[in-house]
């Protein structure tokens, strides 16, 4: 845990004051631990040393050249000084940047109590070279995953990827079964797993015991946590062992041992049906006579004295043979039998006018006419067209997309089906959307002239009905009336006419509902002064699209004036 190597002490900055060192003094058996500060307050000044050695150099009249020593005996004891990591500082945690160990560290802390490798695994149990040996050999996965996984495997060193091994046999449902399995790569004439149990002359010299050389054995334990160690008993339901021939849907099981010792049997043995084959035996009568009549006639054959004597008699030609297929058919026992020997199915017993096919597909045949109730056609789409069908009859009812023509004879598509309750756009729009209030926002339905003349609440006048309003001017205008006529500005008046002094005719460019309106305006002379005050009376001769003006002075006779504004007041059409 030491070097022994210290920084030149010709130069003692070198030494930094929280580095640790282990000194031991001349006469001294244990190491004493100093720091930095003090190591250079020993070697603080450079002192005269007339005699003793720097690691074993006699000292003369000349120091030695400056270099690493870790002894120095300057007369007084030698000091023997070991430098510690100077990254080291003085608390709890101690960390070396170099490790020298004299001792081999045991195991208990952390070791191998050894050197070298080889004793290193002897002191620590794992075998030497390339037998490993465990006293107890634990695997565990973290897991059980949807696949099979294995847990311990050897692999052959030759050629091909033969091995074996202990392993999670589920392909599947996350579970785990134990499976011991064998893998040949090549090599036909090699078993892929051996089973292979042995003795010597001694124990084969009899057979008194109950076990067999190889034993599979089944026992149901009562101890999930240690099963081995636990109490056996008998297994009462599950099979006891399977012999599987492939794997999945097409597995078979040719032979199961069942909880009662019972032994199934399933395929065949030499081509014979072990199932089919056994329960012609089971029917068979302890000492059976097969020629009594019973058996016989269980059979569908006649003794001799069932059979007539002309039968007996009859002769064929040499030349007639019947066939193995004629014979078949002349014994069957009856028209079923028959029809089955000749390969007829059911409908071979139906009617040729009343026909019923339940399922199977026809071919080869002309396509059935709409007329007799097909759709002649041999496609889904020509059946479509030919019974008048469009492409909304392969959409699904409650997927359908209509992307043209139109829809009538059912009834409005209520609002709460997602329509609008209604078939035309006004019952439409009254239906959705609610009417406006004070205190509730909505539609305001547009008023009409009438409307807006007879002020009918909840409606509203736009521009071109806003004028129909009584309260509204019909027409105005502003004129220079002196010299000649002409209009400063105007609205429903077309033009005016000068009907001479003090008198004019304003045209208007409206109808008028009536000639009762009402018309007002002001004249005056431009020069604002009292004597030049002007008066504008309208005059009888109003129509409904003109009225007459006069203005006169304050003498009351006519006299033209300068600027003059009329307006008219009334309903209009």
């Amino acid at each position: 845990m030491v070097d022994k190597t210290l920084p030149t002490l010709t130069n003692t900055a070198a030494i930094a004051d929280d580095s640790l060192f282990l000194v031991r003094r001349n006469g001294q058996t244990s190491d004493e631990k100093t720091t930095g500060a003090d190591l250079k307050s020993y070697f603080n000044t450079t002192p005269t040393i007339t005699g003793g050695t720097i690691d074993s150099t006699v000292i003369g009249s000349t120091t030695p050249a400056a270099g690493s020593f870790t002894t120095i005996d300057t007369g007084q004891g030698a000091v023997e000084c070991y430098a510690m990591d100077q990254a080291v500082r003085t608390s709890d945690s101690v960390s070396f940047s170099g490790l020298s160990l004299t001792t081999d560290l045991a195991v208990v802390h952390g070791g191998t109590g050894a050197s070298n490798a080889s004793g290193a695994r002897t002191n620590l149990g794992v075998g030497s070279g390339d037998t490993v040996a465990f006293n107890k050999l634990t695997l565990n996965t973290t897991a059980i995953v949807n696949t099979r996984e294995e847990l311990m495997v050897a692999t052959v060193s030759d050629s091909g990827e033969d091995k074996f091994g202990v392993a999670n046999g589920t392909a599947a449902n996350g579970e785990f079964a134990p499976t011991f399995f064998g893998y040949k790569d090549s090599d036909d004439d090699i078993y892929s797993i051996n089973l292979r149990g042995m003795t010597d002359a001694t124990n084969d010299a009899s057979d008194s015991s109950d076990f067999g050389i190889i034993n599979i054995e089944g026992y149901r334990t009562d101890n999930a946590s240690d099963p081995n160690n636990g109490a056996f008993s008998r297994i009462e339901n599950r099979k006891l062992l399977t012999i599987t021939n492939g794997a999945g849907g097409g597995r078979t099981i040719p032979v199961i041992i069942a909880a009662d010792d019972n032994i199934t049997i399933t395929g065949t043995l030499n081509t014979r049906n072990i199932s089919t084959d056994g329960n012609k035996l089971d029917t068979i009568e302890t000492n059976a006579d097969v020629t009594d009549t019973a058996n016989v006639t269980a059979a569908g054959a006649l003794m001799d004295s069932e059979v007539d004597a002309d039968i007996k008699t009859l002769t064929l030609p040499a030349n007639t043979t019947i066939s193995t297929f004629g014979a078949s058919l002349v014994d069957d026992s009856d028209a079923s039998a028959a029809r089955t020997t000749l390969g007829l199915g059911s409908i071979a017993t139906q009617a040729a006018d009343s026909v019923t096919i339940t399922g199977g597909a026809i071919s080869g045949i002309t396509d059935l006419a709409v007329a007799d109730g097909g759709t002649g056609a041999g496609t889904a789409g020509g059946a479509r067209t030919n019974l008048g069908l469009g492409t909304i009859a392969t959409q699904a009812a409650n997927n359908v997309s209509i992307s043209g023509g139109s829809i009538t004879g059912i009834a409005d598509l209520a609002i709460a089906d997602g329509g609008t309750g209604a078939s035309t756009a006004l019952a439409a729009w009254n239906n959705l959307v609610q009417s406006a209030s004070t205190t509730v926002e909505g539609a305001v339905e547009k008023a009409t002239s009438a409307e807006v003349i007879a002020e009918t609440a909840d409606k509203y006048a736009d521009a071109a009905t806003m004028q129909s309003h009584n309260g509204i001017a019909k027409a105005w205008v502003n004129f220079n009336g002196s010299g000649t006529v002409s209009i400063r500005d105007s609205y429903n008046v077309s033009s005016i006419t000068d009907n001479g002094t003090g008198s004019y005719t304003l045209n208007l460019s409206i109808t008028m509902a009536n000639s009762d309106y009402a018309v007002g305006g002001s004249a005056k002379a431009l020069d604002n002064t009292a004597s030049n005050a002007r008066f504008m009376t309208p005059t009888s001769n109003t129509t409904t699209t003109s009225c007459q003006v006069a203005t006169s002075s304050g003498l009351h006779s006519r006299t033209d004036c300068e600027l003059l504004s009329v307006i008219i007041l009334g309903e209009s059409t």
